[in-house]
């Protein structure tokens, strides 16, 4: 069964003080938790920022994390599964003062998010401050004197330098200037990559630093790929960190008034604006947990007509699995592996992902949900489930303890091919090598007439497959199979009208003197619905029901108590729990007198809820939810249904009227994505907004936002549940 419940903390443990004044000092975190599975990552937000030195140099940041990358300490993957630690160095260029865990975000290996801002932490008896002492209290952030850029980088003998400096000063009594970061209007290609961003006077970026006898300038010198696309560079914005982690911002415009360089031009190369192509995936079927911490590889294949070579693939789940280094939060992530078959070897097509997989990885279906692919331009290519299905990709495997569940002795599908219709009808074993297969449905003659049956196998190795009709009736025989024949035959029906639903009735299927069953017993009665959005009716007698493309929904004329919901391999079953299965395929929402359920999280029903949860703070209630797919579906878009929202009462208490842009982002970051802002991301919503961007589209992008669906993934991909307008 799957963990729907969220992760508890139970218990926080820090210093309340550190004294910074004999140097560095460490600053340990540790949590006691509680869930149904088992915890993947505990995140704290800070309200400002401290100096890390867990890379040997100092940087600022507002976030700790717990058995994330990087951690040091007790981890949830040991002999302590809820119980851990990390422990970070913070640099004596921290910040004197008092700090304030903002928020603390659990999460549980499901998927599921609890988050505790200072105000619950308060009621659970949790403090929610430290104090840093023995440091100079700096809150004030740097000054830019300069920054220029080399005019030209001529790539047409191949790869060149490009340098670019920068001057800046911290205030009266500051620690000083530790870099500063310019974001560009698009990507130069690297040897490593791709990037919008210098990052100037940071070591390693170039030979003057703002740490060395200089400590009012910097600079970045770089190999720029001649894969770089050619033409005119803009400076979208710079931005000064100090050593406290104080930043000021500067747009363009205050750049170009300043008298600072604002761009640069890149000539001669041969760039690369391709985007890679997946050309296959594969993963493990099932992931066997009953024998302890195992490997299972995970292939990838793709190709890049740019030149620049696949660089990375990421396939993204919708839950999480278990490693002994974390819990993956739903994301294998498939890259150059020197242990292993990479994208960089004498194989460039294809690359392996070996995955050491834990006995505490939850039990159940793994769903691929989206595949990015990106060449060493930064050229990216996204592929969703439909296209990795038409692909020939396996997009689900399962993991458990080794005791697998048998398939239905037999199984119907239809699928709509053009004008026609196409039943196929499977069974797990054949009678003998000779057994004859004989099927019987009835159809509605008005809409469809009866064209043929094949057996794959059958006619290859003698065999045949004939068919006696009547008027709405046909049943097919089906000779000379053997034991290892492909187990389907399929019976073609020519519609016609396209537009209509389809159904049928099954009269009989037996293999020699075998008859067939389905799960549940006989199954009475199957159907397609046409290629519009189609409300198709759901009886509880052992249907199977194919909604085909659109928006379709099936709707029971009953209440759903006493009726079970479950995912199959291949769509959903609808039980009564008394040995009644309806299965449904191709189908979006499944609707009873008292409720409804919506199974399309990248949907309109999906949309709203994401939405809900970044402008309120919280899960959408349901008789509300209903209310709004409902506007929707009369035709009312989602950016005014965002518009409606801004306008509540409930929006306006948590953001309040007016108000500057940035103390907007600040709450939205807060109630959206329940984080301070980062540095690159505030710069980059402010400048949006100076550009235009109004606070409806900004709260539209949060919305939509790949940290806003991985919050949320957790409580809707078993089913969005809201309460339908009669």
């Amino acid at each position: 069964m799957s963990d729907t419940t969220v992760p508890i903390l139970k218990g926080l443990r820090f210093p309340k003080t550190i004294d910074l004044s004999k140097g560095p000092a460490a600053f340990t975190v540790a949590v006691d938790t509680e869930d149904a599975s088992a915890i993947s990552e505990v995140t704290f937000t800070l309200d400002r920022p401290v100096i890390h030195l867990q890379f040997g140099e100092g940087y600022p940041g507002r976030s700790i994390s717990i058995d994330g990358y990087y951690n040091n300490g007790d981890t949830f993957t040991d002999g302590t599964p809820y119980v851990a630690a990390n422990t970070i160095t913070l640099g004596t260029n921290t910040s004197a003062g008092t700090y304030t865990f903002s928020a603390v975000n659990v999460w549980d290996v499901a998927g599921n998010l609890r988050t505790y801002y200072p105000s619950d932490l308060h009621n659970l008896g949790i403090g929610q401050t430290f104090t840093v002492t023995g440091t100079k209290a700096d809150q004030t952030g740097g000054i830019l004197t300069g920054l220029s850029m080399q005019s030209t980088v001529d790539l047409s003998k191949g790869p060149a330098m490009f340098h670019a400096s920068a001057g800046a000063v911290d205030n009266a009594g500051g620690n000083g200037i530790a870099y500063v970061m310019v974001e560009l209007d698009r990507e130069i290609v690297y040897d490593w990559g791709a990037s919008p961003y210098l990052f100037i006077g940071r070591d390693t970026y170039g030979l003057d630093t703002f740490a060395d006898r200089s400590p009012e300038s910097g600079d970045y010198s770089r190999v720029v790929s001649s894969l770089t696309a050619a033409g005119t560079y803009q400076v979208r914005s710079a931005q000064v960190i100090d050593l406290s982690g104080n930043t000021t911002d500067y747009h363009r415009d205050q750049l170009a008034a300043l008298g600072f360089d604002t761009s640069f031009e890149i000539t001669g190369s041969r760039g690369d604006t391709t985007k890679p192509v997946l050309k296959g995936l594969q993963v493990p079927t099932y992931l066997d947990l009953s024998k302890g911490t195992q490997p299972y590889a995970f292939t990838a294949q793709a190709g890049d007509e740019g030149g620049s070579g696949v660089g990375k693939v990421w396939v993204y789940l919708d839950r999480s699995y278990v490693t002994p280094d974390r819990a993956k939060q739903g994301i294998l992530f498939l890259n150059s592996t020197p242990e292993e078959d990479d994208f960089d070897d004498a194989t460039p097509g294809s690359a392996v992902q070996v995955e050491q997989i834990m006995p505490t990885t939850p039990h159940g279906a793994y769903n691929i949900s989206t595949v990015w692919v990106e060449d060493g331009a930064g050229n990216r290519a996204t592929y969703d489930v439909d296209q990795l299905r038409d692909m020939g990709i396996a997009t689900r495997f399962q993991a458990g303890d080794g005791t697998t569940l048998k398939p239905p002795t037999a199984a119907a599908t239809m699928r709509l091919d053009g004008d026609n219709v196409i039943v196929t009808m499977s069974a797990q074993a054949w009678k003998s090598a000779d057994g004859q297969a004989n099927i019987s449905l009835t159809y509605d003659p008005a809409r469809m007439h009866y064209l043929g049956a094949t057996a794959p196998g059958a006619g290859i190795l003698g065999g045949e497959a004939n068919s006696s009709t009547d008027a709405g009736y046909v049943s097919t025989w089906v000779y000379g199979r053997t034991t290892d024949s492909p187990e389907v035959v399929s019976m073609t029906f020519k519609l016609l009208d396209t537009r209509s639903n389809v159904s049928f009735n099954l009269e009989g299927f037996s293999i020699g003197t075998q008859k067939q069953t389905f799960r549940g017993g006989e199954l009475l009665k199957f159907q397609h619905g046409g290629a519009g959005d189609d409300l198709l009716r759901g009886g509880l007698g052992n249907d199977a029901t194919d909604g085909g493309a659109g928006y379709d929904t099936v709707r029971y004329a009953v209440s759903s108590s006493g009726i079970e919901i479950t995912r199959t391999a291949n769509g959903l079953t609808v039980s009564d729990g008394k040995g009644v299965y309806d299965d449904l395929q191709n189908v979006e929402v499944i609707a009873f007198t008292d409720r409804a359920v919506a199974y399309d999280p990248e949907g309109t029903a999906g949309d709203i809820y994401r939405l809900y949860q970044a402008a309120f703070d919280r899960s959408a209630d349901k008789p509300g939810l209903g209310y709004w797919i409902d506007k929707a579906e009369h035709g009312v878009s989602l950016r005014d249904i965002a518009a409606g929202f801004m306008q509540s009462a409930e929006f306006r208490k948590m953001y309040g009227t007016g108000g500057t842009d940035s103390a907007f982002l600040e709450k939205l970051y807060q109630h959206a994505l329940h984080r301070a802002p980062d540095d690159g991301g505030m710069v980059y919503w402010q400048d949006l907004m100076h550009r235009g961007a109004t606070r409806v589209d900004v709260l539209l992008s949060f919305a939509d936002s790949p940290e806003n669906h991985a919050q949320v993934i957790g409580s809707i991909r078993d089913g969005i549940d809201y309460v339908p307008i009669a």
